[in-house]
C-alpha cells in the first residue's frame, strides 16, 4: 500500500452509498449509524448534493479568493442568517482543524493575549495548534508543544474555569458543547449560560467548537440556541458539507471588523463547489423540515437504546449520542459491522457513538437496535 499508514482500518472496502446505507465491494450492505465521523448528515449520495455539484462543475469549479464569487457570498450570508438576530461574518475553510486554527488565531489577535483555555477530554483537531488545546490521551508528544499556552478546566465546573484563568494571558475559552471523541461527555445548559456570563465579565472570548454538533445535529442550528447563548466564535465542519470538504469559522461582527487583509487566508476554502454543496445542505434541511425532526428522532433512538441489555445510559443530544455499555463485548464495533451496522467508538472504552443521518426513520432505528440487541446478547 502506498498510502501512509495513519489509519486503523476495518477490513471492508466501501464502494457505494445511498441514503442511510453503504455497500462494499462484495455487495454487502450496511446500515450507517456513524456517517463517516458525523459527516453524512443528509445521508449518502443525496440527489440535492449531486445536482449541486454537477451544476456548479459545469459553470465554475474553482478560482481563488482573490476574486469575488457570487455563490460563496450568498452561501456565507445564508449560513450567518442561521444565527440572526446576532450579526456574524464567515471565514470558510476545508476542515474542522482549519476552522479551529482560524478561531484561535483571531482570538489571540483580537485580545492581544497568548493563552487558550480548553477542557479535559476535549478534541479540537490534529494540526499542531489544535493539538495544543486537545486534552485526550494519545494526542500529544509532538514538538514544538503548544501545551504551555493552554489552560485546562473541567467541563461543567465553573470553579475550575475561574481557577485556570489568568487575566494577563487568557485570550479565549474553546469548548465542544458535547465532547464527542472524548466519550460523549455533556453538561447542563446552565453551565454554558454561566460560562457566557463569565466570559463577558472578563473579556475572554467564548469559542464553541461545533465541528460535530453544528448544522442541526442536536435539534437547533447551533448548540447555543438551546439555551440562548451566543458565542463570540463558532466553528463547524462535518455536516455542513455532507462529505464535501467545507468548514466555517463564524465570528461576531465586532470582532470580525478588526480582521484586516492578509491576516489569514486559504486557497480552496469556500470555493464555488464547496459553497454550492453548503447551500444545498441548507436548502434541503429547511425545505424538508429535517432539523425540526431531529429532537423527536433522537428521543426515540435514546428510548430504544435504553431497552438493550447492559446499556446503562445514553449520553448526548439529538443525533449525537453515546451508548454506555456495561462490560461491552470485545470488538463491539467490529461485531456490529459484521452484522450489518456501522457505529463508532470513543475515548471511553465502554461508550459507543451513534451519529446517524438526519433522514433516518423509526424503521431504521428499530433495525439498528435489533442488530445491537443480537450482538449484545
Amino acid at each position: 500500500m502506498t498510502l501512509l499508514n495513519t489509519y486503523k482500518r476495518y477490513g471492508v472496502r466501501i464502494t457505494h452509498g445511498a441514503g442511510v446505507h453503504v455497500t462494499d465491494d462484495t455487495g454487502q450492505t450496511y446500515l450507517d449509524f456513524y456517517g463517516g465521523h458525523a459527516v453524512a448528515w443528509l445521508g449518502h449520495s443525496h440527489p440535492a448534493i449531486t445536482q449541486a455539484l454537477t451544476a456548479q462543475a459545469q459553470q465554475l469549479m474553482f478560482y481563488s479568493n482573490v476574486f469575488y464569487h457570487d455563490i460563496t457570498e450568498r452561501y456565507a450570508e445564508r449560513l450567518c442568517a442561521t444565527l440572526l438576530p446576532e450579526p456574524y461574518q464567515a471565514y470558510l475553510a476545508n476542515s474542522g482543524s482549519e476552522a479551529n486554527e482560524a478561531a484561535l488565531k483571531v482570538a489571540r489577535r483580537f485580545t492581544g493575549k497568548t493563552h487558550i483555555m480548553s477542557f479535559q477530554n476535549s478534541f479540537h483537531g490534529r494540526t499542531m495548534p489544535t493539538l495544543g488545546v486537545t486534552n485526550m490521551a494519545g494526542y500529544d508528544g509532538f514538538l514544538p508543544d503548544f501545551k504551555p499556552y493552554t489552560q485546562v478546566a473541567t467541563l461543567g465546573d465553573m470553579a475550575s474555569v475561574r481557577a485556570a484563568y489568568d487575566p494577563a494571558t487568557t485570550a479565549a475559552v474553546i469548548v465542544e458543547p458535547i465532547q464527542s471523541c472524548g466519550g460523549v461527555h455533556t453538561t447542563s445548559d446552565a453551565f454554558y449560560q454561566a460560562l457566557r456570563d463569565w466570559c463577558t465579565e472578563t473579556g475572554v472570548l467564548l469559542i464553541f467548537d461545533e465541528v460535530q454538533t453544528g448544522m442541526g445535529r442536536t435539534g437547533q442550528w447551533w448548540y447555543g440556541q438551546h439555551m440562548g447563548v451566543n458565542p463570540d466564535i463558532i466553528t463547524s465542519a462535518k455536516a455542513i458539507g455532507n462529505g464535501f470538504p467545507l468548514s466555517a469559522c463564524l465570528i461576531r461582527q465586532p470582532i470580525a471588523d478588526t480582521i484586516g487583509y492578509g491576516e489569514h487566508g486559504t486557497t480552496y476554502g469556500g470555493g464555488p463547489m464547496a459553497a454550492a454543496v453548503g447551500t444545498a445542505v441548507l436548502d434541503t434541511l429547511q425545505a424538508d423540515g429535517l432539523q425540526a425532526s431531529v429532537s423527536d428522532t433522537g428521543t426515540y433512538l435514546t428510548e430504544q437504546l435504553l431497552t438493550l441489555p447492559s446499556v446503562t445510559a445514553v449520553h448526548g443530544r439529538g443525533l449525537l449520542l453515546g451508548m454506555e455499555v456495561q462490560n461491552p463485548p470485545e470488538k463491539l464495533t467490529t461485531r456490529c459491522l459484521e452484522a450489518g451496522l456501522i457505529i463508532g467508538g470513543s475515548g471511553r472504552p465502554n461508550v459507543f457513538r451513534l451519529l446517524p443521518p438526519c433522514i433516518i426513520t423509526r424503521q431504521h432505528i428499530d433495525e439498528a437496535v435489533s442488530i445491537l440487541r443480537s450482538v449484545l446478547t
